[in-house]
């Protein structure tokens, strides 16, 4: 498959948020990113007429995912300005362990965390924020097997989808709607967020 996702599939006209502002969603995607975590929010966040760009930090825009997914990216990191959009998310998967080592998006984890924009990332990608130093004393979560390397950071409740502060986390593939459609009430609304799961025929157990 060539393109699963790409900026085409977009809404041509995104609806102003509530809030009276357009968000703006950058993902950011690596060669081995995990499938579902990269297309299930990007679905769901462009329901929500959220502005959606996968940002990719190899040398082309064409990106193989974990499980042979092939997708096409907005745009390469290093053409990119960060600084347009109101989050960041990484999607887990082995892709993750190269975010940590791409200088222009470690500045810019640092920047939006100085000025409290949102950072996200689900199942091993949390540990990114851990290794940058950025949580603080906020809590996150991740893959379980992992847990043990958020050190003090690791919210020790039974939740799969963790909001503190500034940053929004979630342990693995399996509650990816669930963190996709949290996402969708924290940058939006609550209302926002009921009226995408309903689309989606999605009841909450």
């Amino acid at each position: 498959m060539k393109s699963v996702i790409s900026e085409k599939n977009q809404a041509k006209e995104p609806r102003v948020v509530p809030s009276k502002r357009q968000i703006r969603i950058a993902t950011i995607v690596a060669t081995k990113s995990e499938d579902m975590e990269l297309i299930v929010p990007t679905d769901l966040w462009r329901r929500a007429h959220f502005i959606v760009d996968l940002i990719s930090i190899e040398k082309k825009n064409s990106v193989t995912l974990a499980h042979g997914t092939a997708i096409k990216c907005t745009q390469t990191i290093d053409k990119t300005n960060l600084k347009q959009y109101n989050a960041i998310f990484l999607p887990g998967g082995e892709g993750a362990m190269k975010f940590h080592l791409e200088p222009k998006l470690v500045e810019h984890l640092k920047m939006f965390n100085e000025t409290q924009r949102y950072l996200m990332g689900i199942c091993i990608a949390p540990l990114v924020f851990s290794k940058l130093d950025l949580l603080g004393k906020h809590k996150a979560t991740c893959f379980p097997e992992n847990q043990k390397e958020l050190g003090a950071n690791l919210d020790k409740s039974a939740k799969n989808v963790v909001v503190d502060g500034n940053f929004i986390t979630a342990k693995a593939a399996g509650n990816v709607i669930e963190f996709a459609l949290k996402v969708i009430e924290v940058l939006a609304s609550k209302k926002e967020a009921e009226t995408v799961a309903k689309k989606i025929n999605y009841k909450k157990n």
